[in-house]
């Protein structure tokens, strides 16, 4: 069996820990980074959507009639089971 000295590295130096540091800070910048503009596509997808919607709203309500019902107002259509005899 080996021993812990050829299974295991000597201990960092302090410029590889420094290095180590080092590449750590920017990982994690990168990171938050990459998070933000998720953030920001999320936002701006959003907020288009929105604009969508209130368009499609408004192209809509011009062309329906007024004695049709809305969603969500009446009762709701009866099924062919419920039917009344």
């Amino acid at each position: 069996m080996s021993s812990d000295q050829e299974q295991y590295p000597s201990a960092m130096t302090h410029e590889q820990a420094k290095a180590r540091g080092k590449r750590n800070k920017f990982l994690a910048l990168g990171i938050v980074v990459f998070m933000g503009l998720v953030f920001l596509v999320t936002v701006v997808r959003m907020r288009e959507g929105v604009v969508r919607n209130q368009d499609w709203q408004a192209e809509t309500a011009r062309g329906q009639q007024s004695d049709v019902a809305q969603s969500g107002e009446g009762a709701p259509p009866l099924r062919n089971d419920e039917a009344p005899n």
